[in-house]
């Protein structure tokens, strides 16, 4: 069953976000709406439906309508919470809004002092990505419009900010998006061509505004669309200016270039790709790259606890699964409050899995069950992979079967993920099912190779497969 929206926003802020909603709901409300504050902790509570309509509405008939009328209008409320909330924390939106606000009130008298300050504050600033540029480009049409709106004559120099800001906003955004596809394999080959003819008008253009900027995100689609394997050059260049950039492309910037390595080295040595992978993540946590507003992302422990596994030395596990778990307890503070306990749990089962200790996964099902549907799909693969190497085929029949159903009834589940997973299940069956001929699992092994098609529990699969296929080769040999 889907977790409704409500319940789902309530149950992931942490204690200081409830208590400041708490509060802000009183000031909103004037004390008029006791039922919402307390819906609110019967939510975090997480009290049955039936239960929250005796509390609620003691004295009268069952009417879930009315109940859900309740819901949808605390729904609302904290929707506006967050909006404000996300909107105090925006400086430039500020300022932009206040400036907005003196031209519709007709306050002209402060507005030129007001604009220029914030212009003044904006020149001081370190970083200098698209966001600013696009500001500046905001600031300047508000200031033109301004001088429209009071009869005065609009100066050349405002209107050459205004287009210079556009123009270098559209060209940066322009060369990341160019990037972004590139680095999805959403470019086709005709654009890629194309693309290529264009990038030293953008470079060039970007080179009188922004050019550490405008550099960097050159030399990163120039390195997306080559086959060159090495990214140490523009990965020492990046950190030497990581700090011009936005967080959030920062973030982004970061992993298209490692996904670059890892499409290109990936096949080579896997032990020392993943050591090597493992160099460049470590060094991207310790200056804070993954960081968003102080914490780490629930997923984003999980990559770098997988990455670590990955690279164990099969002669050192034992001490590289406690050298890991050393990692998981330092850091388990990063992550974000709300979701910190499920994804510790889930990294632990992994650790687990890779003892072989299956007790200790099996006690550990319930923090990854109240945390995220689909980490709860890939501990569910954990299982079913233990049961598989230990021969274990009728276990691993019936969680193969209970994880077909749990997806039919899923729909928090993106469609890809959804059918990423029961594409695996489907070549999970095949290896239960099937000796197969040399053939057949050269067939298979083709089908996994194709990207283009979502298979979750991938490289497990392909090497499985090619278990089965060196098997059955051994067969024919026999024979």
């Amino acid at each position: 069953m889907k977790t409704p929206r409500l319940d789902y926003i309530l149950q992931a802020l942490d204690a200081p976000s409830r208590l400041h909603l708490r509060k802000w709901l009183e000031m909103e409300m004037g004390g008029k709406q006791p039922r919402e504050q307390i819906l609110l902790q019967l939510i975090w509570d997480k009290v049955p439906r039936e239960e929250m309509w005796h509390i609620l509405f003691p004295d009268e008939a069952r009417d879930y309508g009315k109940l859900n009328r309740l819901r949808e209008q605390l729904l609302r409320s904290v929707e506006l919470y967050l909006s404000l909330e996300a909107f105090k924390k925006d400086e430039r939106q500020r300022d932009l809004y206040f400036l907005k606000a003196l031209n519709e009130r007709n306050m002209p008298l402060i507005f030129p002092t007001m604009a220029k300050k914030f212009l003044k504050r904006l020149e001081k600033e370190e970083q200098e990505d698209t966001k600013q540029i696009r500001f500046r480009y905001e600031l300047e049409s508000e200031w033109v419009h301004y001088q429209i709106m009071n009869s005065r004559s609009t100066e050349k120099s405002r209107l050459g900010h205004r287009h210079a800001a556009f123009e270098t906003w559209w060209v940066l955004e322009k060369l990341r998006a160019m990037c972004n596809d590139l680095a999805t394999g959403l470019m086709d080959k005709d654009t890629q061509e194309s693309n290529r003819m264009v990038l030293p008008w953008l470079k060039e253009e970007l080179r009188k505004h922004m050019p550490i900027l405008g550099t960097l995100y050159a030399e990163l689609y120039e390195l997306l669309d080559s086959e060159e394997k090495e990214i140490e050059h523009l990965r020492q260049k990046f950190f030497t200016h990581h700090q011009k950039f936005m967080p959030d492309r920062r973030h982004d910037f970061f992993l298209m270039m490692i996904n670059h390595f890892s499409k290109k080295n990936l096949h080579d040595n896997k032990r020392e790709y993943f050591l090597r992978l493992w160099e460049y993540m470590e060094h991207a946590h310790e200056h804070r790259i993954f960081h968003s507003k102080g914490f780490l992302s629930p997923r984003m422990f999980g990559t770098l606890v997988s990455i670590q596994l990955h690279a164990l030395a099969p002669e050192n596990r034992k001490e590289g699964l406690e050298q890991t778990r050393r990692w998981m307890q330092a850091n388990k503070s990063h992550i974000i409050p709300a979701f910190r306990e499920g994804a510790y749990g889930f990294a632990m089962a992994r650790i687990f899995a890779r003892e072989g200790n299956y007790v200790a996964l099996k006690k550990i099902e319930w923090e990854v069950k109240t945390w995220d549907p689909e980490s709860l799909v890939d501990y569910r693969f954990l299982l079913i992979t233990h049961y598989y190497e230990q021969e274990e085929l009728e276990n691993c029949r019936l969680e193969i079967n209970a994880l077909l159903q749990y997806l039919k009834r899923r729909d928090r589940l993106t469609e890809k993920a959804q059918l990423g997973a029961i594409h695996a299940l489907r070549y999970f069956k095949k290896m239960l099912n099937s000796t197969g001929s040399v053939s057949y699992w050269e067939k298979v092994q083709t089908h996994l190779a194709d990207r283009s098609v979502p298979i979750r529990q991938r490289p497990w699969l392909q090497e499985a497969a090619q278990k089965k296929l060196t098997e059955a080769q051994r067969r024919l040999i026999i024979k």
